[in-house]
């Protein structure tokens, strides 16, 4: 059987692996079952990927899919910082003719979800900050809708797609669980809190976008993790749309009152609760909703660069 030769970057945002690919006519030369076995052993692996084109309405274009869902992503958060460091960092920005020649680099990225705008600030020749506008995340989210939910007992908040709990929440439920350490114990009051969440049928299908904050952090407003399959070990230390989900959480629980930016502790190896890097919310708010949203991370690297073969 012949394989194709498809362009590929493959990048991280504080762990949460994202794989773009690109070529001529991208979106139909690559089936979505083809897309989603690049995520899986043993290909090159991630959490997402984006199918890049030519937009004719905006400066690029993206069409995403997720490794748990199995199926088409809205949006994605890390996609974005990734993306912001492949234009500059690599081939990217003269392939799809992206002006490189100005600080900061601002452009729209067309999703299924609308148009995102992303700002890149580069000093010294190196990118300082990728910055993701989330206001159509924002809209997304408040259209789904967004209600406190009590699964068995515990507290928690749906926000949109998101499965949104507090630590300390889980931990009241589970007295036998500290999220500073996913043992199995852990893993398994995760597991229950989906399938509890699943059980109330507020969604179409069963979770796979689950955020966990904890605001008891001496550093930060926060620590985050985000177990979106942990049956199947899909657990990221970094999500851009589930920070943004935990803000609307916040907000909607009103522990967010006001305009404001958060800085939370993600990042790293995801087997504990919160990290050693920094995930930046900037939030505006008006009569108690989220109206627009900005969010960056600390850390984000591009990780190889080349042909990948289906």
């Amino acid at each position: 059987m012949n394989k194709r030769e498809i362009n590929f970057t493959k990048g991280h945002m504080g762990g949460n692996e994202i794989i773009l690919v690109y070529g001529r006519d991208i979106q139909s030369n690559l089936s979505p079952e083809e897309a989603i076995s690049v995520l899986n052993p043993p290909h090159i692996r991630g959490d997402q990927i984006g199918l890049l084109f030519s937009s004719e309405k905006t400066d690029l274009g993206v069409t995403i899919l997720d490794r748990s869902y199995e199926d088409y992503l809205d949006m994605c958060g890390g996609l974005t910082q990734v993306l912001g460091h492949a234009l500059v960092e690599t081939n990217l920005g003269p392939y799809f003719d992206i002006n490189l020649h100005k600080s900061p680099i601002k452009i729209t990225l067309e999703t299924n979800l609308g148009n995102i705008p992303i700002k890149i600030s580069v000093k010294d020749k190196r990118i300082a900050r990728v910055e993701t506008g989330m206001a159509q995340f924002v809209q997304h989210s408040y259209k789904l809708g967004v209600e406190k939910l009590s699964l068995n007992g515990m507290p928690a908040t749906r926000a949109g797609d998101f499965l949104v709990v507090e630590a300390k929440e889980l931990e009241n439920a589970f007295p036998e669980v500290r999220l500073d350490d996913l043992d199995q114990k852990a893993i398994n009051a995760l597991q229950s809190a989906q399938k509890q969440f699943d059980k109330l049928g507020v969604m179409s299908k069963d979770n796979a976008d689950f955020a966990v904050y904890d605001r008891r952090s001496k550093t930060c407003d926060g620590r985050l993790i985000f177990p979106h399959q942990v049956s199947t070990g899909h657990i990221e230390p970094a999500c851009g749309t589930g920070t943004v989900a935990v803000g609307i959480a916040m907000v909607h629980n009103n522990q967010v009152e006001e305009s404001s930016e958060l800085e939370f502790e993600a990042g790293g190896e995801p087997d504990g609760i919160g990290g050693p890097e920094r995930t930046r919310l900037r939030l505006s708010i008006e009569k108690g909703d989220i109206v627009d949203a900005y969010f960056s991370h600390s850390l984000v690297e591009i990780l190889a660069s080349g042909n990948l073969w289906i």
